[in-house]
């Protein structure tokens, strides 16, 4: 999972990355994420463990040379994260049927599913999103919202 959002973020980012590189900063991901399996961590700790390790990944995987390029590309990683998680936890709500757990059952095809389901429309999606940002960009809506003091 974490090979297939490193390889979405550089397609968001326009980054070009070795595949071996990508493979070297998702199993670090997967070593954090083994560790933390043993540490007994408070909601908030782990996220905040979370946001460091995937700004650490990106640093790995990117290269990037400002913290706002980290910042940006870690932004990117833990959103496609969250969208896979979200369809990945929908799909597996779907499968409960009126059971009486309220919990789903997640199986190992559920997960490996996901990342394919998202990258499908990842392409049109970004080009539409992007589509957009640009044409805002152009009217100077943006800058006009923040140069105002109001």
């Amino acid at each position: 999972m974490n090979w297939w959002l490193l390889w979405a973020t550089a397609i968001l980012v326009r980054k070009t990355v070795s595949p071996w590189v990508l493979c070297g900063a998702a199993a670090l991901g997967a070593a954090f994420a083994f560790t933390w399996l043993f540490l007994p961590l408070t909601l908030a700790r782990e996220l905040i463990l979370k946001g460091v390790v995937a700004a650490v990944m990106v640093v790995w995987c990117f290269r990037p040379t400002t913290v706002a390029a980290v910042i940006r590309q870690t932004i990117a990683l833990m959103a496609l994260s969250a969208f896979s998680a979200g369809i990945t936890y929908a799909i597996a709500l779907s499968t409960t049927n009126g059971a009486r757990s309220p919990y789903p059952y997640v199986t190992w095809y559920l997960v490996a599913a996901s990342p394919l389901l998202v990258s499908l429309p990842l392409r049109s999606m970004w080009s539409s999103l992007s589509a957009g940002l640009r044409a805002i960009a152009a009217t100077g809506f943006v800058a006009t919202i923040l140069s105002w003091e109001g």
